[in-house]
């Protein structure tokens, strides 16, 4: 088994060149007995690509200096100046280094380029030990401790090594760089460096090679020693989870081969072999030629390989060994069934292998026609679009079968080469699929032991079956898998609308529903014919003709709507527009805080790092914290010595946002409210009148509208209608008035029960409570106004009627708009009126934009009588349309009312654009139980004039384009929408404008009139003030001024007299100051605080600092003015600056002055 020892050795591996030289990207958790792939910087990875490459360039070198050394002739005087045997060590040290970095370079290759091949290999060992355990219990096994001990020594040992050995090399020069250079500082630098890089790299690979390995093996040999030596087990569930180990570990082998064993072990035999044996040599031949230094690296590189290659020798062997004695014991033992002994028989050994190997024999292909394709139908396949009930039913079938014949033959697993599996199964890192092939076995077959139960033996069968479909997760797997995926998964994709946004989660979700499901390109063009909304599925409108277009239109969306600075931009919009955060109100903190971890997480997964550094972006979001927050930030920032970026910032957010799940308080979401919000939902998403199709029948179905993904008793269009009325559609649609399905009666209903409403003894559905006698709403069956009409009717009334549900905008000009003011922009819905004179807009909506206008009464005459509005305004502001790249316009002139009392409407635009085609192309609007809050009129014609109008049939929507977008018509020519409880009068308005409120001030002057005050004889009552306050109104009076800005006013101080002398003040505030500064000494929180409220009441012009001539004036009126910090004890972490307004000095105090 791979010991606790082995992985304490990955833990010694991983100190070393992780935690020391950062030059490994893994860590190993020995608590878990798992590897993961640390998430490093982009230049820590070019480093250790740099170093592979590295090696490489230098093996070219070694080989180039050899040659050259080798051919070397009279032209180079310096090597005739060293010694023979100075020539032949030089000679021999560069094969030496080369032979090393070529053994190990195909493993350092793995970790730098594919660096995901580790963790999958060495994850798997974990959950193989546990499986194993579990089939043949607690077992002792081999003890490698010693191994772990010699490994461990000579790790730590060649990674001491990997430093000294360079810089003797340099300085004996005997490096392989030493004769094609020139000699100087910098090169000797480089050359050290170049050795250093190449040494560890090469031990770093040689030391991953060489655990990996030890732990591979030794794993794989005890489990399969252990199945080995079990017995054979007459429980067959035991032997199927056995079969299934065995594969799990078959494609684990073959994963380990093709990404390591294959292109890893043939150059470490055969230069590491060439190595030992130079090395050897060497010791032998270079014992008292060499300085003892440089000497002692050939006994222990010889020691060291020697050790390591014929380490993995004996368990490699007793893999194969092993598992192939395991195959032919089971394949013996199962005579009895044979299912498992031709499952067996198709099983191939396992071992290290340096070339590919095939699985199953070519006998085994030729066998195909022989299989009978109805048992393989019955067996496990079905096709895409199978129902559930008729894949049951021949499975049924097949299972009666089992009783007088033998087992149908089972599928075998072909594992692609060339494509390389996962280790999905085993609880690993999930990257490429495997391909597989099914081929249906058909040999001789032999009866099926009569102790074994046929029921149990196919839910066995089928239990085997699903694992390994899912031991086998691939989009080629077989059917089956793919027609559970789609049950699981579903066909529909979140809706896409071209927002930057929704790109993300879009393509994830059709990338992973396509690989899981297997879906084909027309299977794909239709779920997004679907998803694509507006302007992304105007984008692609022309493209989704043929299925073969598919990846155009994927390449299309993302080309227009995938880009990397588009989504980023959406998401830093979407933060900046995010409201401030209040300090009593931690429901805010939480919707800032999300925004925020949204925006850091988008950033990264889009790998864009460099927008994490905007500093305008960060202090912006800063700026949304109040004070007490913004405390905590810079406090945890200090103490963790983060970096100003944002995703820093998110990780702060996010710990505040715990402290904030605390303090909000969650109210239950009641079962019937959830039905409620579904049933909206997929009101909205199907609309009316979308009728059963044959890919979604497996699906519930309501029996009155035939929509999907709701009963029967959920319906929305029944429970809109009287129970009166619900009867005769009940009727109609031939349905039970007790459980409302097809073809059952109300007298023979199984499920009949009590109403039981307000003690109701009725057998009839609750819907129906409230009703007349059955008979009796039969006779007048032609006096109801029925609202829902049956599926047999055409034309355009009948189209119209089925569009009451999703449009009770049905004759008015309802559009959505964009307005804004100087505070913000707010979204409503205009009714575009032609005969209404002027614009009217709600005063609530004012206030929330910041319009300011005069007061300007008016009077207004509608169809309903006048109205007087005397608080009435008129203001300005932009408008736009409420879709993307919308002209904005500038009007005046819009009056302001408290309230438009108009009906709440709603419009389903894709309901309608599945119904009418000549709107297929329109980009409408939907809105929902939307109220309008402004009515657009004449004043502003230009921007309700229609532009465009696209009509279709006679009582078909008219679509009618303005400069604010599109709206719909639905003239009802036949009278048939009744869903609209009132029928809302055209909106016509004539305005009377009121320029002075000229009669109330003619009342308000005859009323004075009659009074005896008005005759000149009222006494003149003027209250009485003293000297002190009669002398502060005349200051007032006559000081009193605008301010520059024009937003305030500025008055004289209200000196007590005229000639004020006060005492000098500079001394005592000073000495303030300077006990102020001692306490900001002693707190750098209370002093960043106190100099960042100093500025801040700078920058609002509350305070300025004086010019030389005015610190040198001097007067009888100069005052310095002392301040401190004050902090509430209620309000921790707010800091308010006070002043020392009341402190006396000499007697005096400045209050009273």
């Amino acid at each position: 088994m791979a010991t606790l020892g082995m992985w304490q050795l990955a833990r010694v591996y991983s100190y070393l060149y992780n935690d020391k030289l950062h030059i490994l990207p893994y860590k190993v958790l020995i608590a878990k007995k798992q590897i993961f792939l640390l998430p490093i910087p982009k230049r820590r990875r070019y480093v250790i690509k740099f170093c592979t490459i590295c090696v490489f360039c230098h093996i070219l070198v070694c080989f180039a200096a050899l040659r050259k050394a080798l051919s070397l002739q009279t032209k180079n005087s310096d090597f005739y100046e060293t010694s023979q045997a100075v020539r032949v060590i030089r000679i021999y040290i560069q094969v030496l280094v080369a032979f090393l970095s070529l053994s190990v370079f195909a493993m350092s290759y793995v970790i730098s380029f594919k660096p995901k091949v580790a963790p999958i290999i060495l994850n798997g060992i974990a959950p193989f030990q546990k499986e194993a355990e579990e089939l043949t219990g607690p077992r002792r096994h081999n003890n490698y401790s010693i191994v772990e001990l010699g490994i461990k020594i000579m790790l730590v040992f060649a990674f001491s090594l990997s430093f000294p050995t360079p810089v003797i090399m340099v300085y004996l020069e005997i490096d392989p760089l030493h004769n094609p250079v020139r000699r100087s500082i910098l090169v000797i630098v480089i050359r050290l460096v170049t050795l250093v890089v190449v040494f560890v790299e090469s031990i770093k690979a040689a030391s991953a090679f060489f655990i990996t390995g030890l732990m591979v093996a030794c794993s794989a040999s005890d489990v399969l020693q252990d199945l080995r030596k079990t017995n054979f087990c007459s429980n067959l569930i035991t032997r199927l989870k056995e079969i299934s180990l065995y594969r799990k570990m078959f494609l684990w082998n073959k994963y380990t081969n093709q990404n390591v064993s294959w292109f890893s072990i043939p150059p470490l035999l055969f230069f590491g072999i060439s190595l030992i044996v130079l090395a050897w040599y060497g010791t032998i031949r270079m014992l008292g030629k060499l300085e003892f230094l440089i000497y002692l690296v050939l006994p222990v590189i010889a020691v060291v390989a020697s050790f390591f290659i014929t380490l993995l020798i004996p368990p490699a062997e007793r893999i194969f060994e092993y598992s192939k004695y395991l195959i032919s014991k089971r394949t013996n033992e199962a005579k009895s069934c044979k299912f498992e002994r031709k499952t067996w028989k198709s099983m191939r050994p396992l071992g290290i292998q340096s070339s590919e190997f095939r699985v199953l024999k070519s006998k085994h292909h030729a066998e195909l026609k022989h299989v009978d394709e109805e048992e393989e139908l019955n067996l496990s396949s079905s096709d895409d679009d199978m129902e559930s009930e008729r894949l049951a039913e021949k499975f049924q079938s097949w299972s009666q079968q089992c009783m007088d014949v033998s087992p149908p033959p089972v599928r075998k697993t072909i594992v692609d080469s060339s494509v390389v599996p996962t280790m999905d199964n085993l609880s690993l890192n999930p990257s490429v699929p495997v391909s597989s092939q099914t081929v249906p076995d058909s040999s001789d077959s032999q009866p099926v032991d009569s102790t074994i139960n046929n029921d149990n033996f196919a839910q066995v069968l089928l239990m085997q079956s699903q694992a390994i479909a899912k031991m086998l997760t691939d989009s080629s797997s077989s059917k089956s898998d793919k027609f559970m995926a789609r049950q699981t998964a579903g066909r529909d994709l979140p809706s896409f609308s071209g927002q930057p946004e929704e790109w993300p989660a879009f393509i994830a979700s059709y990338r992973r529903t396509t690989d899981m499901c297997g879906f084909s390109d027309a299977e794909n063009m239709e779920r997004l014919r679907r998803c694509l909304k507006g302007e992304a599925a105007k984008a692609v409108q022309c493209l989704m003709v043929s299925p073969n277009n598919i990846q155009k239109v994927i390449q299309m969306l993302e080309d227009r709507f995938g880009k990397t600075k588009h989504i980023i931009t959406a998401m830093i919009t979407k933060a900046r527009q995010a409201n401030n955060v209040k300090d009593d109100k931690p429901q805010s903190l939480i919707d800032f805080g999300t925004t925020v971890v949204n925006l850091a997480a988008t950033i990264k997964s889009l790998q864009a790092d460099g927008h994490l550094k905007n500093p305008q972006l960060l202090a912006e979001l800063e700026d949304k914290l109040p004070y007490s927050i913004r405390i905590r930030w810079h406090v945890w920032k200090t103490a963790k010595a983060a970096s100003d970026d944002i995703e820093e910032f998110a990780e702060w957010v996010e710990s505040e946002m715990k402290m904030a799940y605390e303090m909000v308080a969650h109210s239950p979401i009641k079962e019937g409210k959830k039905n409620d919000e579904k049933t909206d939902s997929n009101f909205k998403k199907r609309g009316a009148g979308v009728h059963l199709t044959g890919e979604s029948q497996q699906q519930t179905v309501c029996n009155f509208c035939g929509l999907q993904n709701h009963k029967t008793y959920q319906c929305r269009k029944v429970k809109e209608l009287t129970a009166n009325e619900r009867v005769v559609l009940a009727v109609e649609k031939k349905l039970c008035l007790c459980c409302l399905t097809v073809g059952c009666s109300s007298r023979r209903c199984k499920n009949k029960r009590k109403c039981g409403i307000n003690n109701c003894e009725k057998d009839h559905n609750r819907l129906f409570h409230g009703s007349l006698p059955l008979r009796q709403l039969l006779s007048k069956k032609e006096d109801l106004q029925k609202e829902v009409k049956s599926d047999e009717d055409s034309g355009p009334a009948a189209d119209a009627k089925n569009q009451v549900n999703t449009l009770q905008a049905a004759s008015l000009r309802y559009i959505q708009t964009e307005i804004e003011g100087p505070q913000g922009k707010e979204v409503v819905l205009a009714l575009q009126d032609d005969g209404a004179s002027i614009t009217i807009l709600e005063e609530k909506v004012r206030e929330q934009i910041g319009a300011i206008g005069p007061t300007k009464p008016f009077c207004m005459a509608t169809v309903e009588g006048d109205g007087y509005y005397p608080n009435a305004r008129v203001i300005g502001m932009r408008i736009r349309g409420d879709f993307r790249n919308s002209p904005q316009f500038t009007i005046g002139n819009v009056r302001t009312i408290d309230e438009l009392k108009l009906a709440p409407v709603s419009q389903d635009a894709e309901a309608l654009k599945k119904r009418y085609p000549h709107l297929r192309n329109i980009p409408l609007a939907s809105f929902k139980n939307m109220k309008p809050r402004m009515i657009l009129g004449s004043s502003h014609y230009h921007l309700i004039c229609p532009l465009k109008v696209i009509e279709g049939r006679p009582g078909e929507p008219v679509a009618t384009k303005s400069r604010l977008g599109w709206t719909i018509i639905i003239p009802d020519v036949n009278g048939i929408l009744p869903n609209m409880k009132s029928h809302q009068l055209n909106h016509v308005t004539l305005q009377h404008d009121c320029k002075e409120d000229s009669d109330a001030e003619l009342h308000r002057l005859v009323k004075n009139s009659f009074t005896t005050e008005d005759f000149g004889v009222k006494p003149l009552v003027q209250k009485l003030r003293s000297k002190e306050d009669q002398r502060a109104i005349d200051i007032m009076e006559s000081t009193m001024k605008r301010s520059p800005d024009g937003v305030r006013y500025e008055i004289g101080l209200l000196w007590k007299t005229d000639d004020v002398i006060l005492p000098p003040s500079y001394n005592n505030a000073l000495h303030r100051l300077k006990c102020q500064e001692r306490k900001m000494d002693k707190d750098r929180t209370f002093a960043e605080a106190y100099c960042q409220k100093i500025k801040e009441y700078v920058d609002k012009g509350f305070i300025r600092k004086l010019d030389k001539g005015e610190i040198v004036t001097r007067h009888s009126r100069t005052w310095y003015l002392p301040h401190f910090g004050v902090v509430n004890p209620n309000k921790p972490g707010k800091l308010r600056l006070d002043d020392y307004f009341s402190f006396r000095l000499n007697f005096h105090k400045v209050r009273r002055k």
